[in-house]
């Protein structure tokens, strides 16, 4: 049994049943005013004219109550939205942010400007490079009341997120300002570490090319289980469908990782967007490919890329295929390298389900 909350199905009855309560006390007092045979049935039969009369504003009493009750939890929604919103008079600094007079502010904690969690600027502020029309930030409580200790006491922030006009030049990235860019944040408001955005067009790495819209993640290393943290620095992942060039390859999906000079340092998820002939193997679209710095191969084989088919082989000049499960190395000029299997080569396999009709 599905349980259906009442109040959803009592509200429409209540107006239902008070416009048609209405309708028929309005239509029959307007006989009583205007009818002197209605007035005189009326006196002969008052017991039960009138206790029809009381069944009628019973609906009507309803509704009344209804409105009362809705036009309260409007009024208390607007007095909250109130004391949790703001327009500066005047030029001010918070959260360590220059902001200008007119900015509008949501307030986290009731009447606090300093606890905003977003603010919008009337005019462009420059943050970090960013000319800034909306900030938002990501906030952390603050319990320090003994007494009680789930009482909320302040705010400070973790994180924050710009979004205004342009491309901002970041750390040598191009980015759009139109979307998010993310900075960590110092307890007193200020941008510290840069975190990520969305690329703009323009930007190149190692001699690959970026397209718009591809997101950008600024990253200290990996941590492995071991404790071993490895030299990656950024992270690029294109958008669904967009296509990047790596050393004449077409790839798409995944991630692209660069070590601080930018250097192409790995890949991850990436499969072929495009058909690719190198040596004698032939990889159709689809094939996934690997460039792992910490993979057990890349001791012995430094320079060698390693391909796995998925769904459709990968076939060699001499007939021979390639099955999904198996994986190849294979440097870019098209020497092969070693075969491995997708479990000793660290390539993870997903169980692919298709939900549909049987038919």
């Amino acid at each position: 049994m599905i349980p259906v909350a009442p109040l959803p199905l009592i509200v429409p009855l209540i107006y239902l049943s008070s416009f048609v309560a209405g309708i028929w006390l309005l239509v029959w007092l307007s006989l009583l005013a205007f009818s002197p045979r209605a007035r005189q049935r009326l006196r002969r039969r008052w017991p039960s004219r009138g206790l029809l009369m009381l069944l009628l504003l019973i609906p009507l009493g309803l509704r009344a109550w209804l409105e009362i009750g809705l036009w309260q939890y409007e009024r208390e929604r607007a007095r909250e939205e109130a004391a949790h919103s703001a327009v500066l008079e005047r030029a001010s600094r918070l959260g360590g942010i220059e902001m200008p007079a007119g900015t509008r502010l949501k307030l986290e904690l009731k009447h606090q400007p300093e606890s905003f969690r977003e603010a919008e600027f009337p005019t462009p502020v420059t943050i970090r490079g960013v000319a800034t029309r909306h900030l938002q930030r990501w906030l952390q409580s603050e319990q320090d009341d003994p007494q009680d200790p789930w009482k909320t006491t302040g705010v400070h922030p973790t994180s924050l997120r710009l979004r205004g006009e342009g491309v901002a030049e970041i750390e040598g990235w191009r980015c759009d300002a139109s979307q998010e860019i993310a900075f960590a944040s110092e307890r007193d408001g200020r941008p510290a570490a840069f975190e990520g955005c969305s690329l703009a067009t323009g930007n190149r790495a190692d001699d690959i090319d970026f397209p718009a819209g591809a997101r950008l993640f600024a990253s200290d290393g990996m941590v492995y289980t071991d404790g071993y943290r490895d030299a990656e620095r950024w992270r690029v992942m294109p958008e669904t469908g967009q296509q990047v060039w790596v050393r004449g390859i077409a790839l798409s999906g995944g991630a692209l990782a660069f070590d601080r000079d930018r250097r192409l340092y790995g890949l991850g998820g990436t499969v072929l967007a495009e058909a690719l002939q190198l040596g004698a193997w032939h990889y159709p679209a689809g094939t996934e490919v690997s460039l792992s710095p910490r993979a057990a191969w890349r001791a012995q084989h430094p320079h060698a890329w390693l391909f796995s088919p998925t769904h459709e082989a990968a076939s060699h000049a001499s007939g021979e295929r390639l099955e999904h499960g198996t994986s190849l190395l294979q440097t870019l000029d098209g020497e092969e390298l070693e075969r491995l299997d997708n479990r000793a080569a660290g390539v993870i396999d997903f169980i692919e389900l298709e939900i549909g009709d049987d038919r």
